[in-house]
């Protein structure tokens, strides 16, 4: 399934373990949002390890695709991230 993950996390030592997991197991596309491809397990696991970092004043949204098939990506601007990286 493909996977895009968006956060919103006010406390900087959060946020910058919050990217060091996602990055690991995702392409960093802008600042505060990442995607991939993943199995169930792993996005299980992805929750599970997002959970863990963040508190109650942050705020995650995953949204889990089946398949990227009708997915259109349109990029304004300079690509901020490895868009090559797939989980």
């Amino acid at each position: 399934m493909h996977v895009i993950v968006v956060y919103d996390v006010s406390d900087q030592t959060r946020m910058n373990r919050l990217r060091r997991f996602l990055r690991a197991r995702m392409s960093w596309i802008q600042n505060s949002v990442f995607e991939g491809d993943m199995s169930e397990g792993q996005l299980r696991y992805l929750m599970a390890g997002i959970e863990d970092v963040i508190s109650e004043e942050d705020s995650v949204t995953v949204y889990a695709l089946p398949t990227d098939r009708y997915l259109e990506r349109r990029t304004l601007g300079r690509t901020k991230g490895d868009m090559g990286f797939v989980v």
